[in-house]
């Protein structure tokens, strides 16, 4: 098997809790517990090794392996939950915990801290146990560097504050900060309540649209069509772009589930009118397409009579192709969700970057000017040093000068006094007088 299903997932069973007695929300517990009183981040394996050849082959060259313990226990409280290909044994707290943590394939490692907050998400690597060393070394940096950008937000006000949460959570899975990172959500609202920077307002707008779908989706359950087709036309009706366009998904899926698909047609295409352009509006054709065919098969003539066995076979055909297109329409439903809100995230960091470079080419232009004041008065002070220089060398060069002038006037005083002293020795030969002669 190579992949592992999503919705099989949701009802597998930590196998090591059934043979103990213990939970797996007790055992989990107790390995956040432990991970506290030894001050280590908790490391959580999930896998399936005992039916799926992936999981299977990554404990043996990965997590079986000695150097794999030895650098794990280091850093980490180790827990492993063993998950069974079986579902009919499920324990309820693997709902609870699949939906709190967002795993969605085996195997996977879930990373956190102390407390059980996840910081990071990992799985199968290429490369063997080294690479896969240093990987985890790489994701146990990301925790570090949370720590510190949540730690110096707690010193700073304002602006700076909530840049300094956004880069921590931003930093995170994002799927799990709604979850686990409440607080911190809560401290951004607080120092930027006007909202001006969209990364807590994106991620309240994706709880919204959660929430919305749960609502829709138990009343679809209950098959309470008209009141579906009402809620959703009247919340359209407050809304403008691709929220209504969503919303009134909704009401068209409601006709389509009860056949009525003329109607859904001419509402599919009062919803693309809305905004054209936009992914939804895009999708007019395919989802116009996909009714009319649901409406061919409602209206096919009865099959010719043949085999007894060709009819439920028509049957089954017809239903299968009902049950593609209605999980196309709820995939792309889903897409459109989750394209809306990798838009508004990605919009929201580009605002992030942005910000980021005008603060820092704020400083630089201050660092700039405050450079140039700086140049100014070195300037200044270079030519006041260079005068000063030549003053004293003027000042140098006449004591220079008058030393020089000293020792000349006193090597000719010398002269004249020695002369003076040989010419009145006894015996001196007076000085001829040359006009005499």
């Amino acid at each position: 098997m190579k992949s592992f299903p999503i919705l099989l997932l949701l009802f597998f069973v930590l196998c090591p809790a059934l043979l103990s007695g213990e939970t797996p929300n007790d055992k989990l517990a107790h390995a956040i517990e432990l991970a506290g009183k030894e001050k280590k981040d908790l490391m959580m394996i999930l896998t399936g090794s005992s039916w799926s050849e992936k999981s299977k082959k990554f404990d043996q060259e990965i997590i079986g392996s000695e150097g794999f313990k030895a650098f794990t226990s280091e850093k980490y409280v180790t827990v492993v939950f063993e998950l069974p290909l079986r579902y009919e044994d499920a324990h309820p707290d693997v709902f609870e915990i699949q939906k709190k943590y967002q795993f969605r394939q085996l195997p996977t490692i879930i990373l956190t801290d102390q407390e059980g907050r996840p910081y990071a998400y990992t799985g199968v690597k290429e490369g063997g146990l080294e690479p896969y060393l240093e990987h985890l070394a790489e994701l146990h940096s990301l925790r570090i560097e949370r720590d510190r950008l949540l730690t110096q937000a707690g010193e700073k006000e304002d602006a700076q504050r909530v840049n300094l949460l956004v880069q921590a959570l931003q930093s995170l899975p994002q799927m799990i900060v709604p979850i686990f990172y409440e607080a911190e959500l809560q401290l951004i609202e607080k120092a930027d309540p006007t909202g001006r920077d969209d990364y807590v307002p994106s991620i309240r707008r994706s709880q919204a649209l959660a929430k919305e779908r749960e609502g829709y989706n138990a009343l679809f359950r209950e098959k309470k069509y008209d009141e579906i087709f009402k809620k959703a036309k009247d919340e359209a009706s407050k809304k403008t772009g691709e929220d209504a366009q969503r919303l009134l998904l909704y009401a068209i899926r409601s006709l389509a589930d009860q056949e009525k698909y003329d109607e859904a047609s001419a509402l599919v295409k009062k919803m693309a009118k809305l905004d054209p352009q936009s992914e939804l509006g895009k999708r007019e054709e395919r989802y116009l397409t996909m009714l009319n065919n649901a409406k061919e098969r409602k209206n096919r003539p009865p099959q010719p009579a043949g085999p007894i066995v060709s009819k439920p076979v028509a049957v089954v055909t017809d239903l299968e192709e009902l049950r593609k297109d209605a999980q196309q329409i709820a995939q792309d439903f889903k897409q459109s969700e989750v394209e809306l809100v990798q838009v508004n995230q990605k919009a929201q960091t580009a605002a992030l970057k942005i910000k980021n470079l005008e603060t820092q080419l704020a400083k630089a232009r201050e660092e700039e000017k405050s450079l140039g004041e700086e140049q100014k008065q070195a300037v200044a002070k270079r030519e006041k040093l260079a005068r000063k220089a030549k003053a004293m060398q003027e000042v140098i060069a006449n004591h220079e000068a008058m030393e020089k002038r000293k020792q000349e006037a006193s090597q000719r005083e010398k002269k004249r006094n020695r002369a003076e002293v040989e010419g009145n020795e006894p015996g001196a030969k007076a000085p001829e007088n040359k006009s005499q002669k």
